[in-house]
């Protein structure tokens, strides 16, 4: 371990890691889960930034010299996002602005406290509809790109240099193991969304020669954490050890998927019951992340898949305090949202609601047609879908050329493979209400059969009528600048370069096994 810990000392640190945090049993909740043994690693007992493993990704990632000398911090997440208060408990720290930009979940009581101490000590919150919102409105902000108003925090926290704390986390824990009694660990549990926490523990245990997988517990939808993302940030995590002079062994990281629920930061019976049990034990039982991850190595348990597991606490401490008058920092709808944060129950389900109601209106005033439109239907998307993405992306989008237009709408199909079957729902009575309710704007016309021009004004005509009629012209408007941006074509808008690294220059682990240039097989040798 001297040698790594001498190759890890050259990696610049704000110093919020003093020391390890414990490891300590818990044969309490072993009994219940039942598991032989189980040691909980207890990162919520840091003392800086109240806790969490949050705080070994900043250190590495804020003690860069671009994050030092920024004038302000950007920072995104869920409106009462752990990341997002940890980053502005940082910026407090360090005396640096920090500039929110939150997008909407259910609230329960520690996302609540997130919220509030994000409202009283960040420089500025703006807020967001959904994950969608978020990335159209502030595109930069997702891309980690720079802002006028400061450099952006990548989402999660997550880079392949931030990544290096979680390495040191992963060789920490090894040396406790090692020195622990009683079985050896057979498996590492934690919650995973951006996936740089398992990424990084991986390569540290594999590279303190654990041998041992790392169960990463999905607790966001797979269109935003797919496996490759996982084991692209592995290849990140073990290029940057590599960059340190050592070298990396073969990791194992396993993801855990099926626990999300109905959706990102809403609560399932399993989650909220695994959040009880750590309660009961002194610990932030949040079902959103912590909660999830216990549900699922309660659920591998059951199978027989692990004996003496170690499950990693990565919330923060409870207790945070804000300022007199939070609320009025908020802007309206999340001040709303605060006051009403009681409940973890799942939100009504007005907006299907609202998208089903305005279609069948539309159905009453004209007939429904949906027939005499040309081409094959798409996985998710019908014909005269499809058709109608086109149509709104040549009214929306008067300048994308002819290639872009014709791949609009098999973007937006793909996109929509990613939605559950509720949601699916939600966006075929979206489409229909876009082709049908024409009656309420322009007259009895076809979104499609209309020019791109009068296209524009029906759903700036449909938007004027406020509610569901607004949420429409936004929705379809989402929808087709999420997929534009796709393509290559609309990162200059964006001020986007494109990867800065080449597909065929990326190190891959299957390099070493190719063979030179011009050998044959021994059985074609001459």
């Amino acid at each position: 371990m001297a040698s790594f810990a001498a190759a890890f000392a050259s990696v610049p640190r704000l110093g919020l890691i003093e020391g390890p945090t414990p490891l300590v049993p818990a044969p309490e909740l072993a009994a219940q889960l039942g598991v032989a043994t189980l040691h909980l690693k207890r990162d919520d007992l840091f003392p800086e930034l109240h806790g969490g493993t949050k705080v070994r990704k900043l250190d590495v990632l804020l003690a860069e010299d671009a994050f030092r000398h920024a004038k302000a911090w950007v920072v995104a997440g869920a409106v009462g996002s752990g990341q997002v208060a940890a980053v502005v408990a940082a910026g407090k720290q360090q005396s640096r602005p920090v500039h929110a930009h939150l997008f909407r979940t259910p609230l329960g009581e520690h996302s609540a406290e997130n919220l509030a101490f994000t409202a009283s000590w960040a420089a500025s919150v703006t807020a967001y509809r959904n994950q969608v919102d978020l990335a159209v409105r502030a595109p930069r902000v997702v891309l980690a790109l720079p802002m006028a108003s400061g450099i952006v925090v990548p989402i999660g926290a997550t880079s392949p240099r931030s990544m290096l704390g979680c390495v040191l986390a992963g060789m920490e824990l090894a040396e406790q193991l090692q020195a622990a009694d009683g079985p050896p660990a057979d498996a590492v549990y934690l919650p995973c969304g951006s996936g740089g926490t398992a990424a990084g523990l991986a390569v540290g245990l594999a590279l303190a020669g654990i041998d041992i997988p790392v169960r990463a517990v999905m607790v966001v939808d797979r269109f935003f954490s797919p496996d490759m993302r996982l084991w692209r940030l592995v290849r990140q995590a073990e290029l940057e050890v590599r960059r340190l002079g050592l070298t990396p062994r073969p990791c194992k990281l396993e993801l855990r998927r099926g626990f999300v629920g109905p959706g990102y930061a809403q609560p399932t019976p399993a989650a909220l019951k695994g959040a009880a049990n750590l309660l009961e034990l002194g610990i932030a039982g949040e079902a959103v992340y912590t909660g999830k991850a216990l549900a699922g190595l309660a659920a591998d348990a059951a199978a027989g898949l692990t004996r003496n597991p170690v499950f990693w606490v990565t919330v923060r401490r409870p207790g945070l305090e804000p300022q007199e008058g939070w609320l009025e920092r908020l802007p309206p709808g999340l001040a709303a949202l605060a006051r009403a944060s009681g409940s973890v129950s799942p939100p009504p389900a007005t907006r299907r609601n609202l998208l089903l109601g305005f279609a069948a209106a539309a159905t009453l005033v004209g007939a429904a047609r949906l027939t005499g439109y040309d081409g094959p239907g798409g996985e998710v998307l019908s014909s005269w879908e499809l058709a109608v993405v086109r149509a709104a992306g040549e009214a929306l989008l008067p300048n994308i050329s002819a290639a872009g237009l014709d791949a609009l709408p098999g973007r937006v199909d793909r996109y929509l493979l990613s939605f559950p079957t509720s949601l699916r729902v939600e966006v075929h009575a979206l489409f229909f209400a876009v082709e049908q309710s024409l009656p309420f704007a322009v007259g009895f016309h076809r979104f499609t059969a209309l020019s791109p021009a009068d296209r524009l004004l029906a759903l700036e005509r449909i938007a004027a009528l406020g509610g569901p009629g607004l949420l429409i012209a936004r929705s379809i408007r989402d929808l087709v600048l999420l997929a534009w941006y796709q393509a290559p074509e609309a990162w200059p808008d964006i001020g986007y370069e494109g990867p800065m690294v080449s597909a065929a220059s990326r190190p891959s682990v299957y390099d070493a096994l190719k063979a030179p240039v011009g050998w044959v097989p021994f059985s074609e040798a001459p």
